[in-house]
C-alpha cells in the first residue's frame, strides 16, 4: 500500500490579514486524508497579521507560524522550506483561494508519476470582475511556474539551492526557480490543479514600484537563462524588451484592449491610461541605470 505523502503547504505573507485569513480557511478545510502542515511566514508585517496568525498557530494544529525581517518573497519562501517537514512542498499566495481538492489532486499525481520533480496548476479568477484597473493574475496553460500555485518535491528543491534570493524582493523568482528545477526533472501543467485568485483593485504606488523590480529581475533572469529569455520574451533581450515593446507596442496595445470602456467606463479608463503613461516615464528615468548594468549575453 502507498503511503500518502506529506505536504508541507508554505504561504510567504505580508500585511495581508484580511486575505491571509481567507487563504488559510481553504487550507483548512482540504479534502486531503494525508498528512499535511501549512507554514506561515511573515515577511515583516507592520498591520495585525502576527497577533492574528499567533491566534490560528498552535502544537495541536495544522498552522506553523515563523516571522523574519522584511527583505522579500524567495527569502520568504526560503525560510519556510527550511521549516518544512514534508516530501512535497505546495506554494500558494496569500491572497489566493486553494480549490478543496488542491493537496489531493497533488499527491495523486506525485504518487502516479515518481519521476515529477514539480506540477504547476491552474490559476483562474471571475473573469466577469477584471477591467483595466484590477490585478487578477492567472495561469490557464502553464509554463510560469507561478508560486500562487506550484508544488515541488523537496529533495529537487534543496538539489537546486531553493529560490535565488537575488531576485528579492519579488518577480522572476519564481520562473527562475521552474527553470533550475526542470533540468532535473519534468515539471507537469495540471489542469485540475485549481487555485482561484481574487480580483484586486490595482495599487498606484505598487504599480510603479513594479516597474523597477521587474526591469531589474529580467536583467538576472537574462543573465542566468539567455537562452529562455530569448526564446520567450519579445525582442529576445531587456533592452528591445523594456524600451521598444513594453514602452511602445505593449502599451498601445492595452489602450486598445480596453477601448471599449471609453463609453462604459470613460473615468476608470482615463485612470488607466494616466497610470499606464506614468509607469512608461518612470521606465524611462531608469534609462541610465539600466545602461549601467545591462551587457549582452551570447551563449
Amino acid at each position: 500500500m502507498v503511503t500518502a505523502p506529506f505536504i508541507s503547504v508554505i504561504v510567504p505573507t505580508y500585511n495581508r490579514r484580511g486575505e491571509l485569513a481567507a487563504c488559510l480557511r481553504t487550507l483548512e478545510d482540504q479534502s486531503y486524508h494525508g498528512h499535511y502542515e501549512i507554514v506561515v511566514v511573515d515577511d515583516g508585517s507592520t498591520d495585525d497579521t502576527i497577533p492574528f496568525l499567533n491566534e490560528r498557530a498552535g502544537p495541536a494544529g495544522r498552522v506553523r507560524v515563523h516571522r523574519k525581517p522584511h527583505s522579500g518573497r524567495a527569502s520568504t519562501r526560503n525560510a519556510g522550506l527550511a521549516l518544512a517537514r514534508g516530501t512535497i512542498a505546495a506554494f500558494i499566495d496569500d491572497d489566493c483561494r486553494a480549490d478543496r481538492e488542491w493537496l489531493s489532486v497533488i499527491a495523486r499525481a506525485f504518487e502516479g508519476d515518481r519521476s515529477l520533480a514539480g506540477l504547476e496548476g491552474r490559476t483562474v479568477t471571475d473573469q466577469q470582475l477584471v477591467n483595466s484597473m484590477t490585478h487578477n493574475p492567472t495561469n490557464p496553460g502553464g509554463g510560469y511556474f507561478g508560486t500562487g500555485n506550484i508544488a515541488y518535491r523537496m529533495d529537487v528543491l534543496r538539489a537546486v539551492g531553493g529560490f535565488d534570493a537575488a531576485f528579492d524582493p519579488y518577480h522572476n523568482e519564481d520562473l527562475d526557480l521552474g527553470l533550475r528545477v526542470s533540468a532535473l526533472g519534468p515539471v507537469q501543467f495540471c489542469p485540475a490543479m485549481v487555485v482561484h485568485h481574487p480580483v484586486f483593485p490595482v495599487q498606484w504606488r505598487g504599480e510603479l514600484a513594479k516597474v523597477r523590480y521587474q526591469l531589474r529581475s529580467d536583467l538576472l533572469l537574462y543573465r542566468k537563462h539567455p537562452a529562455y529569455y530569448r526564446s520567450r520574451r519579445e525582442g529576445g533581450d531587456p533592452r528591445r524588451y523594456f524600451f521598444y515593446y513594453y514602452l511602445w507596442r505593449e502599451y498601445l496595445s492595452h489602450l486598445n484592449k480596453y477601448r471599449h470602456e471609453i463609453v462604459k467606463a470613460p473615468g476608470r479608463y482615463g485612470a488607466y491610461v494616466l497610470l499606464s503613461t506614468l509607469k512608461r516615464l518612470y521606465l524611462l528615468t531608469l534609462f541610465p541605470w539600466f545602461i549601467e548594468h545591462y551587457a549582452p549575453t551570447h551563449h
